[in-house]
């Protein structure tokens, strides 16, 4: 680990143990040839959250995680905070909880729907996820936001992305990966042998009907090996350092499938910034419109010739991007400008980050102090959302101070209305 490009952007003792050692884990790989660390890192599963890793020729579909594309968009409207009422905070929270919470909607229909079953490579149920779950937020640290800036201008904000969709073709091309390491062709030969001879052993008809005895014993063979990898499967982690070399179908068609999961959660986002604008249109009795949008994820893999980098809970930030890094429910989202910074590989932080575990959260925070911290900001918020209390994340402050490297603060956004899914 020692002889490759490392970039830690907060203090070292600061970091989880189990997040450092993740960290190291995939430093150590021979493939992996650069990495960096955010403020707001945090353990992960197999790569912290807030790590970048850029690897020589492969790619890891553990490294990005099972909700790909997952952002954040902040959409600009035209109008400004002394337009927008208690009473009509309250009407529109209710529009919301109706539109973009329950999933299976009728009215929420995907409109481009021909397109993903037309370029998905991996199997096409996964496309019935994005038609149930479109236009829909989630759960965890998912949340809409209507806040005011430095200017009293009016924002929707959304973090979300790619739901079950993404969530089926991360599972999917992790278990491939981890099956292709596992299942080398000596294994799948001493496999086949093995239930050959089982297969003869309890068949004795083969002189009477070759053909069909040949038959016979290829099909018991292939469910053997499908069965045999299902129990693998069930008894293995499959989210580890397992990926896809360059130049393989398999490389190609997780690339491919990603980049759909990625322009889902885009287009997953924009339908619930429509559904807001259409509420408000609708309690307001005004023309809405959106005069300026910040979109960026940050769960993805950038393919630049020989590399890929992969950023897990990181944001892409080349020089001059607009960026919006969320805070807390309490203290709203920051719009940023990035600088280019090459030692992040050109990346940001994706929030604050948590300092406590959910577990944690619950254990030790107070739904009573949360529920006064937000009594000024209209919400939907009981003590099952404990976990996702100011509490229980990182000093934003604090965090952006440690990349006044890699990005600049040009405005704040302010929540006067956070839902939670």
């Amino acid at each position: 680990m020692t002889s490759k490009k490392i970039s830690i952007f907060t203090d070292i003792e600061n970091i989880e143990e189990k997040a450092m050692l993740q960290f190291k884990e995939a430093m150590s790989l021979d493939c992996n040839v650069e990495g960096a660390l955010m403020p707001d890192v945090h353990t992960g599963y197999t790569i912290p959250i807030g790590a970048i890793v850029k690897t020589k020729g492969k790619v890891f579909p553990s490294y990005i995680g099972n909700d790909i594309g997952c952002g954040v968009a902040s959409y600009r409207l035209n109008i400004v905070k002394n337009s927008v009422t208690k009473n009509t905070l309250l009407a529109l929270k209710d529009y919301i909880l109706n539109r973009c919470i329950i999933e299976d909607q009728t009215d929420n229909i995907f409109k481009d729907i021909e397109y993903y079953k037309d370029n998905l490579q991996a199997p096409q149920e996964f496309i019935n996820k994005a038609k149930t779950q479109y236009g829909t937020l989630g759960g965890g640290n998912h949340f809409l936001e209507l806040g005011y800036d430095v200017n009293n201008d009016i924002w929707i904000t959304i973090h979300s992305g790619s739901r079950g969709f993404g969530g089926s073709i991360a599972q999917y091309y992790m278990k491939l990966a981890f099956m292709q390491e596992i299942m080398s062709q000596n294994k799948l030969e001493e496999l086949t042998n093995t239930f050959a001879k089982e297969f003869e052993q309890k068949n004795n008809w083969s002189k009477y009907n070759p053909i069909g005895f040949k038959k016979a014993k290829e099909k018991y063979i292939n469910n053997k090996i499908a069965k045999y990898k299902e129990e693998v499967i069930k008894s293995h982690n499959t989210a580890g350092h397992y990926g896809f070399q360059k130049g393989t179908k398999e490389f190609e068609n997780y690339i491919n499938d990603m980049n759909l999961a990625i322009l889902f959660g885009i287009e997953n986002r924009r339908k619930m910034a429509e559904i807001v604008k259409e509420g408000l249109k609708l309690i307001l009795k005004r023309n809405i419109k959106i005069i300026q949008k910040v979109e960026t994820n940050h769960n993805h893999a950038i393919v630049i010739d020989d590399y890929v980098i992969h950023r897990k809970g990181a944001s892409y930030a080349p020089k001059n991007n607009l960026i919006a890094i969320p805070a807390n429910m309490r203290d709203g989202v920051y719009i940023v400008r990035s600088k280019g910074n090459k030692d992040s590989l050109e990346s940001t932080s994706h929030g604050a980050g948590r300092v406590l575990s959910r577990k944690k959260a619950k254990e030790i925070l107070s739904y009573e102090k949360m529920k006064k911290e937000m009594e000024n900001i209209v919400n939907n918020h009981d003590e099952r959302t404990v976990d996702e209390a100011p509490d229980a994340y990182k000093n934003i402050n604090v965090v952006m101070n440690q990349q006044n490297d890699l990005v600049k603060i040009v405005n704040v956004i302010k929540p006067l209305l956070n839902i939670k899914g």
